[in-house]
């Protein structure tokens, strides 16, 4: 159920609509432990999607981890970009 209400709200967050609509897993980060995350199919992100992490975008040869303070961006030519959005260590 916890795992229902996580999708639901990144879905009303405005992240893209039900094509871009995350499936979402537990997930362990280095420093944080298991940590419900957000899933997204890469190939239907729609162009200008963003996330701030942390998120996972997988796709048929890859997956982009993107760990909190770090913010993942596609670009118009469907190339992902992360950025970093926290303080450095």
């Amino acid at each position: 159920e916890a795992l229902a209400e996580v999708v639901d709200s990144l879905a009303e967050a405005g992240d893209g609509g039900l094509a871009a609509r995350p499936e979402a897993r537990e997930v362990c980060w280095p420093g944080s432990g298991p940590v419900l995350t957000p899933v997204y199919e890469r190939g239907r992100l729609p162009v200008g999607f963003a996330a701030e992490g942390p998120v996972v975008v997988s796709d048929v040869d890859t997956t982009v981890a993107v760990p909190g303070g770090w913010r993942y961006e596609l670009d118009e030519h469907r190339t992902g970009w992360l950025t970093r959005t926290g303080a450095r260590p």
